[in-house]
């Protein structure tokens, strides 16, 4: 399990990190927000970057 953990930060946490830097969001609130949306199990979303596209889109336009 902490290696599952290890590599969702690595991958992630810069992203939210820039992400919320460029967004004016804390990054603790986005990256709650961001985990959830992870590990939910939306079909919508088919992979981690259609997930992350959809994210990274409601952040810029402030709709957290």
């Amino acid at each position: 399990m902490a290696a599952v953990k290890e590599a969702l930060i690595e991958k992630w946490e810069p992203k939210v990190s820039d992400l919320a830097e460029k967004t004016g969001y804390e990054f603790n609130f986005l990256w709650n927000i961001w985990t959830d949306m992870l590990m939910e199990n939306n079909p919508i979303y088919k992979t981690e970057e259609e997930k992350w596209d959809h994210f990274k889109d409601v952040s810029y336009e402030h709709d957290w």
